[in-house]
C-alpha cells in the first residue's frame, strides 16, 4: 500500500499543481461567482489531496494475505446456495 501511494504520488501532485494554477486565475475573474467558486474548488481540492495522501492510507486496515483461490471458491460455494435456494423456491411456486 505505502509503494503504491508512493508510486502515485507525484502524478497526484502535478494534477493538484494544474488544477490549483487553473482555479487561480479564475480568482482575477471580475465576476463575484467565478471568484467564490474558484475559491471553494481550491479549497475543496487541496483537502481531497490532503486526505487520500494522508488520512486514507492510515484508515486503511492492512489487508490479509488470502488465496484468491480460496476467496473464489467460497464465493463459488456462497452464489451455489444462494442460487440452489432460488431454484427451489421456483419449483415449489409451479
Amino acid at each position: 500500500m505505502r509503494g503504491a501511494a508512493r508510486a502515485v504520488r507525484p502524478a497526484l501532485a502535478v494534477a493538484l499543481t494544474t488544477s490549483l494554477l487553473g482555479y487561480a486565475i479564475l480568482t482575477w475573474v471580475p465576476f463575484p461567482a467565478l471568484k467564490q467558486i474558484a475559491c471553494f474548488a481550491m479549497a475543496g481540492i487541496v483537502t481531497a489531496f490532503a486526505s487520500v495522501m494522508w488520512l486514507l492510507p492510515a484508515l486503511l486496515p492492512r489487508a490479509a494475505r488470502r488465496s484468491p483461490r480460496r476467496l473464489f471458491v467460497r464465493a463459488a460455494q456462497w452464489l451455489g446456495v444462494c442460487a440452489g435456494g432460488q431454484g427451489a423456491r421456483r419449483g415449489q411456486r409451479e
